[in-house]
């Protein structure tokens, strides 16, 4: 990964240097015993997520970038319980109250190292630069690569829709805990296919762009699935199939009138958190409510931010009870990312797997709370290298922001270069919840596979005399 420091990028570094220092002091002079202190750190620390949110805009000329979108999600799951509790909602704070002042005091210094060092991996997002593979497909034609996607879009639409027909079917008698055991049994070829679908749905888009009606068509059946997928409780999915759209709106999909273009995407926003609150509802069978927007907002913020809790819990274990992995579990991450157990039919890399999984395993043997709680980015950071962690969360944000990198949207000759950076973050939608492998397994899907696809059809397609290539 060559590193190229402009002025830009070096003044951009040294602001977040700064904010970094300063921040982190000031959680650190405080008294760790203290409730009201913890409040403050969090204080705090959203101050700092904030300034640098504006001082990101500011090098990247927009505040609305792939990149800056992932931060967004990363803190309200990762912070989002801890800064209501600070600034006083009223909610259940059972699970916050598991842990001492002293224990989320430390935790809040350490989410903030992570946070600051994802801002400083910014950097690598700022230059548009395409891979082997993205100039191999950008050199072919958009029609060619919107054909290829068309048929994806229908082979696997079919088995997705008619697996979330029967969800439905086994959530409108058991309601969300029959859905999850219903899933647990569907055979991982299935599983794979109906993944695989709002991949081909995103490289539709991307495209046909410019083509209205199929990117309404696309639009709309994307928009289906990922509101019945939140129906039926799986809302995260849902709400990054939301922001998704509304995150390829502005970038001028299925819109080119560049005026009012955030102001839409505000107001998408904002009926997006409504939607998540009655969804909520729905999905438990409860009777629906809409209160004020400053409290379907809370309420949404509340659902969604527990990740304070499995670095709690990883900083309350180690190194106690369990010494540190030093780079053991994100390792095998990588392998195992990259060869995921659905492929291992011979189980070569299952011992991998297994510690690619052990900051999740201590979590749930420590806390059996009957529902999937997985390890967070921040707490498998602290488990593999304790406070040193946040160094570690650098270099797993490069690779994401290298992903998630500015692209030019109004360019025909990069689809799939679009295409990766808008499929990735969805995919990653809920990765700040989750452990390092699902970094690597949706570069495996999303990227390698669907990119192996449209390159095996372009070469048919050249054996049978016709030319795909970009004019």
């Amino acid at each position: 990964m060559k590193i190229s420091l402009s002025k830009q990028k070096c003044n951009y570094l040294a602001a977040t240097l700064l904010v970094m220092i300063i921040s982190s002091v000031l959680i650190s002079i405080l008294n760790p015993g203290n409730v009201d202190s913890v409040k403050m750190a969090v204080v705090i620390q959203f101050v700092g997520f904030t300034i640098m949110f504006f001082v990101l805009g500011y090098a990247n000329k927009d505040i609305v970038t792939l990149y800056s979108t992932f931060l967004i999600v990363s803190y309200i799951f990762q912070n989002g319980q801890l800064l209501l509790y600070s600034v006083g909602y009223d909610f259940d704070y059972y699970y916050i109250n598991k842990f001492s002042p002293e224990q989320l005091h430390q935790s809040v210094l350490f989410s903030n190292l992570c946070m600051l060092s994802a801002y400083a991996a910014a950097i690598f997002s700022f230059d548009e630069k395409q891979g082997w593979m993205s100039k191999k497909i950008n050199n072919m034609s958009s029609e060619f690569i919107y054909e290829v996607a068309r048929i994806g879009c229908v082979s696997t639409g079919i088995l997705t829709y008619g697996l979330m027909a029967v969800k439905l079917w086994v959530w409108y008698g058991g309601g969300y805990s029959a859905v999850i055991v219903f899933e647990a049994g569907i055979p991982s070829i299935i599983g794979l296919i109906e993944a695989l679908f709002p991949a081909c749905c995103i490289l539709s888009i991307v495209s046909a762009k410019q083509s209205g009606y199929k990117t309404r068509f696309i639009l709309a059946v994307f928009l289906l699935w990922g509101l019945l997928t939140a129906l039926i409780g799986d809302r995260t999915t849902g709400i990054g199939v939301i922001a998704t759209i509304l995150l390829m709106y502005y970038f001028g999909y299925f819109s080119f009138r560049k005026k009012g273009s955030k102001t839409t995407l505000i107001i998408g926003g904002l009926v997006t958190f409504f939607m998540i609150s009655v969804g909520a509802s729905i999905r438990n069978h409860k009777a629906v409510t809409i209160g004020s927007l400053f409290s379907v907002i809370g309420s949404v913020i509340y659902e969604l931010g527990f990740s304070f809790f499995p670095l709690s819990a990883i900083m309350d274990m180690c190194p106690s009870t369990n010494n540190f992995l030093y780079g053991e579990s994100m390792l095998s991450s990588v392998v195992t990312g990259f060869i995921p157990e659905s492929l291992d039919v011979l189980g070569i890399f299952s011992d991998l797997a297994d510690k690619a999984s052990i900051p999740t395993h201590w979590i749930a043997d420590r806390y059996q709370y009957g529902f999937g709680m997985d390890c967070s980015l921040n707490a498998e950071a602290y488990a593999n290298f304790g406070m040193y962690g946040f160094i570690a969360m650098f270099v797993i944000c490069a690779l994401i922001a290298v992903a998630l990198k500015r692209v030019d949207y109004k360019s025909k000759q990069n689809a799939f270069s679009q295409y990766i950076g808008l499929a990735l973050l969805f995919g990653w939608f809920t990765l700040p919840r989750r452990r390092s492998y699902y970094i690597y397994n949706k570069i495996f899907w999303y990227v390698l596979v669907i990119g192996a696809a449209i390159g095996i059809v372009y070469l048919i397609s050249q054996k049978r005399g016709q030319n795909a290539r970009s004019k």
